[in-house]
């Protein structure tokens, strides 16, 4: 039969000692708080640099509806009749509008950072 070995508690460190090592990590757990912290700045930078893209973008889609709306409304009113012509414009961009707006409804919620209202 083998004997186990006895294991021998670790010295005790005087209390400097314990004091400095307890500081030691006390710095060393700071330093990684602070290094955290940064990340999550960093990535809230970029998630709002991208937030205001996708606006940009949005935006950018909107106007461009219009404006392929007022085509389409002088396209569709340029081989009717003077009377009418006022009316079908009319006609066009009322439904452009309306489409824009169901549109505009449904993206502006997915556009909205978490912590703003209205």
């Amino acid at each position: 039969m083998t004997v186990p070995a006895t294991l021998h508690p670790p010295p005790r460190l005087s209390l400097p000692a314990r004091r400095t090592a307890l500081l030691a990590r006390i710095h060393v757990a700071r330093q990684e708080t602070t290094e955290a912290g940064r990340r999550v700045a960093l990535d809230l930078q970029a998630t709002e640099r991208s937030r205001r893209s996708i606006l940009t973008g949005l935006k950018l889609l909107k106007a461009s509806l219009v404006a392929a709306g007022v085509i389409w409304s002088l396209n569709a009113s340029s081989r009717i009749g003077r009377g009418s012509r006022l009316f079908t414009i009319a006609i066009s961009l009322f439904s452009t509008m309306r489409a824009i707006r169901k549109v505009s409804a449904f993206l502006i919620p997915l556009t909205r950072s978490p912590g703003r209202q209205g």
